[in-house]
């Protein structure tokens, strides 16, 4: 058991199993109640976001994880993200989902479609998302280089005191 005194509520939790995880993409839950009735189509793992009038690109999204080797432990912890692809490659995506062999394509440019916590500007982070298996989502790799405290954090590794502090933000 993993426990921790929350920063947040200052009981105890669990943190055994819980990894951070957004429910959807930003964007989506930027739209009312009844602007997603009309302009979005959604399941676990993709969202597209239409204009009002239904004309123009719309925005896609694809859920994946972002792995983060915990430094001294033996399993990384894994960020549920939402990134955003340009339709085409998201059409990939969408044709590849059920395909047995869908590890063998390429990487696909995307960027992070959530703002996390406590972090400056996470959303438009420059990523890729490969695909896996039909079983697994997709890993999400941020672009190397980028001049960010969460970037440089995934690159680096975290501690494991670091991994149950982010565990802890997603309980509230």
């Amino acid at each position: 058991m993993t426990t921790i005194r929350c920063a947040e509520c200052g009981q105890e939790h669990d943190l055994s199993g819980i990894e951070p995880t957004y429910w959807r993409p930003d964007a989506f839950l930027a739209l009312s109640e009844s602007e997603r009735e009309t302009r979005v189509e959604h399941t676990k793992d993709f969202c597209v976001i239409y204009s009002a009038e239904r004309t123009g690109t719309p925005r896609c999204f694809v859920r994946g994880v972002l792995p983060v080797v915990i430094r001294g432990q033996s399993e990384d912890l894994g960020w549920g993200l939402w990134v955003e692809m340009h339709p085409p490659q998201f059409d990939r995506v969408w044709n590849l989902w059920d395909d047995p062999d869908q590890n063998r394509e390429p990487p696909l440019a995307c960027w992070i479609a959530n703002q996390i916590k406590r972090y400056p500007d996470t959303l438009g982070l420059r990523s890729s998302l490969q695909l896996e298996s039909p079983s697994i989502r997709p890993t999400i790799r941020l672009a190397p280089g980028i001049e960010h405290p969460f970037a440089r954090e995934v690159a680096n590794g975290v501690d494991l005191p670091r991994s149950l502090e982010w565990r802890a933000w997603h309980l509230h």
